[in-house]
């Protein structure tokens, strides 16, 4: 019976040490983890361009979206002004439904759409690329708790048949 329990013990010490040495690590992990952290944030509070640069693109990618918004964007800073320039893709114009509503038709047993008149598809795609420009400044003002940023300029785009057109351009300060 005691050779079990000295059997016993030493799987048990060997198990302990197993797990001490996978916590080793782990802490270890996580301490280069939080230092390499450390060392991105001290850049970016420097004005480092490309620290800056890098986490305004974090903050971009982070951004959610509906169905049929593009997430494509790209970040320039100038550390001496502290100007962020963005540029965009935004979303297409059929972004808008067509159909404002459906109604069911008894007669036939279909439903059918009710078209939305041009001018309101119309002013409501103004309407989100205006949102989605202010959204967009918004979220990077208030990711930027060290106020390295002073200004952004946002440029937006809509591709179109296979091309790029500038649709909207911001400054705020």
């Amino acid at each position: 019976m005691r050779a079990r329990s000295t059997s016993g013990s030493e799987k048990l010490d060997a198990a302990q040490a197993r797990h001490d040495e996978r916590n080793q690590q782990e802490a270890a992990r996580a301490e280069e983890w939080n230092a390499g952290i450390e060392l991105r944030r001290a850049a970016y509070r420097d004005r480092d361009v490309e620290a800056v640069e890098w986490f305004i693109d974090q903050v971009l990618a982070a951004s959610l979206y509906p169905h049929g918004f593009p997430k494509a964007h790209q970040v320039s800073y100038q550390a001496d002004t502290g100007e962020l320039l963005v540029k965009i893709d935004l979303p297409l114009e059929d972004v808008v439904p067509a159909a404002r509503a459906y109604r069911y038709v008894k007669t036939r047993d279909e439903i059918t759409p009710v078209p939305r008149p041009e001018k309101e598809r119309h002013e409501l795609y103004a309407s989100v690329l205006a949102q989605t420009a202010l959204r967009t400044v918004r979220e990077l003002f208030a990711a930027d708790t060290a106020g390295v940023v002073r200004s952004v300029a946002l440029n937006g785009h809509v591709a179109i048949r296979g091309r790029r057109r500038t649709r909207v351009w911001t400054r705020w300060r």
